[in-house]
């Protein structure tokens, strides 16, 4: 069935949504699902949040909350915890280059998690086309605060 289709099955959520305002005006919200659905549901507004698209099931699988960022050359950066339980944890970003219309293949920033309890990833822009990335991790029944310096593709 195609993601797109709002009849879609979902189980459960959406929940913790996250929205970022596009340089054209448009919103866009990315919500989490849990499995077995897991992936990110999305919605769009042109009107400013008056009316919403009916929302659609992304590619994306996270199983943890999105956290958006409006880059300055106007794309969008989707950062977030990857916890598909047959991988291994990490940490993830997509890019938008068409205000949220479509998402850009994972880049991987973190893949080297013993367990999949991770995530609730924030990324900042920094000089150039650095971007930092925090996020959480659990090893050894012991929680951490983590960062990865990373550059932008392109």
């Amino acid at each position: 069935m195609d993601g797109r289709d709002p009849a879609t099955l979902l189980e459960k959520g959406p929940t913790e949504p996250a929205l970022v305002h596009t340089g054209s005006g448009r919103l866009v919200m990315l919500m989490r699902t849990d499995p077995p659905d897991g992936h990110f549901w999305q919605s769009i507004s042109e009107d400013g949040g008056h009316t919403w698209r009916p929302p659609w099931r992304t590619d994306i699988y996270a199983h943890n909350p999105p956290n958006f960022l409006r880059l300055r050359d106007g794309r969008l950066l989707l950062s977030y915890g990857y916890r598909r339980r047959t991988d291994p944890g990490g940490i993830r970003a997509v890019v938008s280059e068409d205000d949220g219309e479509t998402w850009g293949a994972p880049i991987v920033l973190r893949q080297d998690f013993p367990n999949w309890d991770n995530g609730y990833a924030s990324s900042v822009e920094m000089a150039g086309t650095t971007i930092f990335t925090t996020y959480y991790y659990q090893m050894f029944s012991r929680y951490y605060i983590g960062g990865t310096f990373w550059e932008l593709p392109g």
